[in-house]
């Protein structure tokens, strides 16, 4: 059995895609897929690379030469990142270190950030 607040009122809003999952065995399992695609689908680049791990070696790594993001792609960053977040909370730990990082770099989102958030929705899909 399958349970899904497909339509529910706004203050759940951001359990829209939480799938609730009774199996046979009494278990209780909880899916949050549908999030994860609407992450990748809000990215305007292609998503298309497999990625075996959520972050490459550089991830702690910041580049002070590596252009600001402009005010649209800032804003379109820390909305998927928002996501991920939740996501990486509810369901996805082994998201929580880039994402983790990521959130320090609000103020002075870059270039190089905006490849490390491909890099973990590539992952994701992968």
């Amino acid at each position: 059995m399958v349970f899904c607040f497909e339509n529910c009122i706004p203050i759940y809003k951001r359990l829209r895609s939480l799938r609730i999952i009774f199996l046979d065995n009494g278990e209780v399992k909880f899916s949050m897929k549908d999030h994860v695609l609407d992450a990748i689908d809000d990215f305007p680049e292609e998503v298309s690379k497999l990625r075996t791990t959520p972050a490459g070696d550089s991830i702690f790594q910041v580049t002070s030469t590596s252009p600001l993001l402009d005010i649209g792609k800032g804003k379109l960053f820390h909305s998927i990142f928002a996501k991920l977040l939740f996501i990486s909370r509810r369901e996805r730990p082994d998201i929580q270190v880039p994402i983790g990082f990521l959130g320090t770099r609000f103020t002075c989102s870059t270039q190089e950030d905006w490849i490390k958030l491909k890099h973990v929705l590539e992952y994701l899909k992968s």
